[in-house]
C-alpha cells in the first residue's frame, strides 16, 4: 500500500479504491488536462519482480491500450515509476453490477425483463468491440477480456454498460495462494473450463462462457457456480452442469435457457464464437416485449441508486455514496404543483417601498393613474366585390372498369374504341374565360396526340387480325413420275484370256436331284 497523496509523473493517487490479485486501484487526478479524474491500478509486487510475468502484463497493456470504443473502458498510459509500474485508465462514473445485483436483493425484486435484455445487449455489443481488435503487441487474433464479472461492469446514471476491469494474467488460478493476492470464490465463477487448465488455447468464446454466466445471475439474482471453497468452485465450472439451472429462466424470458445452453457449453467449440451472434439471438427474444421506451424504463430502473448523487460531503471525488448510504437515503420529495390561477391583488405592506417607487415617507404610494382613452379604431375599408364565378369544368373522361376476373384482358384497340363522347359540360370551353393556370392549346394539342394514337392502335389492331388471318390452304401434289424404263441383261461374261481350255468349253453340269445320298438332315 502507497502513502497518499502520491504523484507519478501527470497523475497524482487521491484515494485507494481496493486490490485484486494482480494490481490495487486508486483514485486520481491527471494534471493538465483539466484535473481529469483516473484510475491508476498499481502492479503488485510478486507480479513485477517476475521478469517473464513483468513482460507478459507488459504487452497485455499495449493490447488494450489501442482500443476506443463508447462501451469499453480506455487505457491511457503505462508508466514506469523506478521499480513500480501502474496502468492509468479512463475513469467512468457510475455503479458496478455487483452494487446494482446486491441492491436487487436487498429489495427483493429482480432487473425487469426489458431492461435485462437491454444490457445484454450492450454487453454482447462491448465484447464485439473487444473482440473485433487483434493484439498489437501480443500477436494474438483477439483481444480477450478473461475477467469478465459483475465488478468489470459498470453502468451508468443514463443506463449505458462499460466494459472495465480486464484481466491482466489468463487465469487468477496464476496467482499465489495466500496474502493479498489469493484469489476469492467469486472471482472464480466466472471463469471458462478451458481457464482452469493450462493446455487449452483461449478464444473469444471464452469470454462468452462468462458473460453467460454473467447474465444468469442477472436474471436470477443468484450466481450459476456457487461454492465455499476454491477447489469446489473450479470443479463445479469444469462439470458445466448447467441443465437444471437454466430451466428456471424460462419463467422470466421465454426462450432464454436456449441460448444460455449455448453459450454455456462446456465444449468451446459448440459455444457462440462471436458476441455479435449471441446478441442477434437475444434481440430475438426481445419480440415478446415491448421497447419503445427501454430508454427511459432502464434510467427510471437505475435512478433510486443515483438518487443521492449531489455532491455530498463523504461521497469522495465521484459523489457516489455507498450502497448502506444510498439505501438509507430518503427518497426525493415529490413536489405539489398547484394550479394556475389569478394571484389575488395583495396590499402594499407599510414601510417597504413597491419595486421602482422613490423612498418617501411612512405613507402608503399613490394610487396608480388611470390609463389614456385609446384613440377611436378607423373604420374597416368597404368589401370588394366579388370576383365572376368561373364556369367549373368536369373531371377528363375516364376508361371503363376492368373486368372483375383479373384474368381477363381486353384488347387496347377495342377499350379505346368504347370510350363514352365528351360530356356536355365540356361543350363551348372555347368561349368560356380561362381558368388560373389552364392553357386550351395544350388540352387540343392532348386530344389530337390521343386520337393520333387510337389511330395507330387501331392500324395495328388491323395488322394483328392480317397476320392472325388463316393461312390459304396448299395446292394438291403433282402426279408421280413415270418409273424408269427397264434396262437390258447385261451379256454373259467371257472366259480372261490365257485362262485353261477345260475352263473355256466344259458347262458346269446341273445340279442332282431328289434328297442328297445322306439323307435328309436332322
Amino acid at each position: 500500500m502507497l502513502l497518499l497523496p502520491r504523484t507519478i509523473g501527470p497523475f497524482t493517487l487521491l484515494r485507494r479504491l481496493g486490490a485484486g490479485g494482480v494490481t490495487e486501484s486508486y483514485l486520481g487526478k491527471q494534471e493538465g488536462q483539466g484535473d481529469r479524474t483516473v484510475v491508476v491500478r498499481r502492479v503488485l509486487p510478486w507480479a513485477r519482480h517476475d521478469p517473464a510475468r513483468a513482460q507478459q502484463i507488459e504487452r497485455r497493456v499495449k493490447d488494450l491500450s489501442a482500443l476506443r470504443h463508447p462501451f469499453l473502458v480506455r487505457v491511457l498510459d503505462w508508466v514506469v515509476d523506478g521499480d513500480e509500474r501502474f496502468i492509468v485508465e479512463e475513469f467512468v462514473d457510475g455503479v458496478d453490477l455487483a452494487r446494482v445485483l446486491e441492491w436487487t436483493r436487498a429489495r427483493g425484486e429482480p432487473i425487469p425483463p426489458n431492461v435485462f435484455l437491454n444490457l445484454a445487449a450492450q454487453l454482447c455489443n462491448g465484447l464485439e468491440a473487444l473482440h473485433g481488435r487483434p493484439g498489437r503487441s501480443t500477436g494474438a487474433p483477439h483481444v480477450l477480456h478473461l475477467g469478465l464479472r459483475p465488478g468489470a461492469v459498470v453502468l451508468t446514471a443514463d443506463g449505458k454498460v462499460t466494459l472495465g476491469g480486464y484481466a491482466l494474467l489468463r487465469t487468477p488460478l496464476l496467482i499465489p495462494e495466500g496474502g493479498l493476492g489469493a484469489p476469492s470464490p467469486s472471482r472464480l465463477r466466472y471463469l471458462a473450463p478451458e481457464q482452469t487448465q493450462d493446455d487449452l488455447p483461449l478464444t473469444p468464446s471464452t469470454d462468452i462462457f462468462a458473460l453467460g454466466a454473467l447474465l444468469f445471475e442477472l436474471v436470477m439474482g443468484r450466481p450459476l457456480f456457487h461454492a465455499d471453497s476454491n477447489p469446489a468452485t473450479v470443479l463445479a465450472v469444469r462439470r458445466a452442469e448447467v441443465d437444471e439451472g437454466l430451466a428456471a429462466t424460462r419463467e422470466r424470458v421465454p426462450g432464454l435457457d436456449r441460448v444460455l445452453a449455448r453459450a454455456l457449453d462446456r465444449n468451446a467449440r459448440y459455444r457462440y464464437n462471436r458476441a455479435f451472434v449471441l446478441r442477434e439471438d437475444i434481440r430475438a427474444l426481445m419480440a415478446g416485449f415491448s421497447f419503445n421506451t427501454i430508454v427511459e424504463d432502464t434510467r427510471r430502473f437505475v435512478r433510486p441508486l443515483f438518487g443521492a448523487l449531489v455532491d455530498p460531503p463523504d461521497a469522495g471525488p465521484s459523489g457516489i455514496l455507498s450502497l448502506s448510504e444510498a439505501l438509507a437515503a430518503p427518497p426525493p420529495l415529490a413536489l405539489a404543483v398547484p394550479e394556475l390561477s389569478a394571484p389575488p391583488p395583495a396590499a402594499p405592506l407599510l414601510g417597504v417601498p413597491l419595486m421602482g417607487a422613490p423612498l418617501t415617507g411612512l405613507s402608503a404610494p399613490p394610487p396608480p393613474a388611470a390609463p389614456e382613452a385609446s384613440p377611436p379604431r378607423p373604420a374597416d375599408p368597404p368589401p370588394a366585390p366579388p370576383e365572376a364565378e368561373l364556369p367549373t369544368l368536369a373531371p377528363p373522361p375516364i376508361l371503363p372498369e376492368l373486368s372483375a376476373d383479373p384474368f381477363t384482358f381486353e384488347a387496347p384497340a377495342a377499350r379505346l374504341g368504347e370510350l363514352p363522347p365528351p360530356p356536355p359540360a365540356l361543350a363551348g370551353w372555347e368561349d368560356a374565360p380561362p381558368a388560373i393556370g389552364f392553357d386550351p392549346s395544350r388540352l387540343a394539342a392532348a386530344l389530337r396526340e390521343e386520337a393520333e394514337a387510337e389511330d395507330r392502335l387501331q392500324s395495328r389492331s388491323g395488322l394483328t387480325q392480317a397476320l392472325a388471318a388463316p393461312l390459304p390452304p396448299l395446292p394438291p401434289p403433282a402426279d408421280p413420275a413415270p418409273p424408269a424404263a427397264e434396262l437390258p441383261a447385261p451379256p454373259p461374261m467371257s472366259p480372261p484370256p490365257g485362262a485353261p481350255p477345260a475352263l473355256q468349253s466344259a458347262p458346269l453340269p446341273p445340279p442332282p436331284a431328289g434328297p442328297p445320298p445322306h439323307g435328309p438332315l436332322p
